[in-house]
C-alpha cells in the first residue's frame, strides 16, 4: 500500500503543470543591432494584428553590440535583454511572459491606426536556459523618446526588469 501511495503521488506530480520559478536574472542588455552590424538571422516571422509593428521576428541568437541602457532615438536602433530562468519543474519548459511597456501614450501605426501601450508575448523556456527579446525601431512612428520598460514575468509576477532611456 505504501508503494502504491508513493507511485500515485509521483504520478500526479509528474503529470501536473507545476513550475516553481526560483529566479530570473538579466544576464545581458543593451544595443543588439545598429543598422545591421550583427549577423543575426531571422528564423521565424509571426504576423500580429494586435501590434502596431504587425509582426514579431524570432532571431537565431542573441548578439550584443553594446551594453547600455541609453538608446539613440533614431530609426534602425534595436535593443533588448537576455535573461536566464532558474526553476523547479516537472515539465521540460515553462511559460514566460515577455513584456515591453512603451513610454507616454505608447506607439501608433499611422496607417493601420493600431495603438499599443504594452506589448506582451508568451514564450516557452527550458529550465536553466536563456531567453531574450528585443525591439527594433523600424519606422519613424516607433521612435518614441522616454523610458521603455522590459519585463520578464511568470504567472503575473515580475521577476526581472530593465529600463531603457530612448533619447
Amino acid at each position: 500500500m505504501k508503494n502504491l501511495s508513493l507511485f500515485l503521488l509521483l504520478f500526479l506530480l509528474t503529470s501536473c503543470d507545476y513550475a516553481y520559478v526560483k529566479d530570473i536574472k538579466i544576464i545581458s542588455y543593451g544595443l543588439t543591432d545598429n543598422y545591421g552590424l550583427t549577423d543575426n538571422e531571422v528564423i521565424e516571422v509571426m504576423e500580429r494584428t494586435d501590434s502596431p509593428a504587425e509582426k514579431s521576428e524570432i532571431y537565431d541568437k542573441w548578439n550584443l553590440v553594446k551594453k547600455t541602457t541609453n538608446i539613440s532615438a533614431k530609426k534602425g536602433m534595436e535593443f533588448g535583454i537576455e535573461y536566464k530562468v532558474s526553476a523547479l519543474s516537472f515539465q521540460p519548459d515553462i511559460e514566460i511572459e515577455e513584456i515591453i511597456i512603451f513610454p507616454g501614450e505608447g506607439i501608433t501605426n499611422p496607417q493601420s491606426k493600431v495603438s499599443q501601450k504594452v506589448d506582451s508575448e508568451i514564450t516557452l523556456i527550458s529550465i536553466d536556459d536563456k531567453g531574450s527579446f528585443v525591439y527594433k525601431m523600424e519606422h519613424d512612428w516607433e521612435v518614441v523618446p522616454g523610458n521603455w520598460v522590459f519585463q520578464v514575468r511568470h504567472k503575473d509576477v515580475i521577476y526581472a526588469q530593465m529600463v531603457f532611456n530612448v533619447e
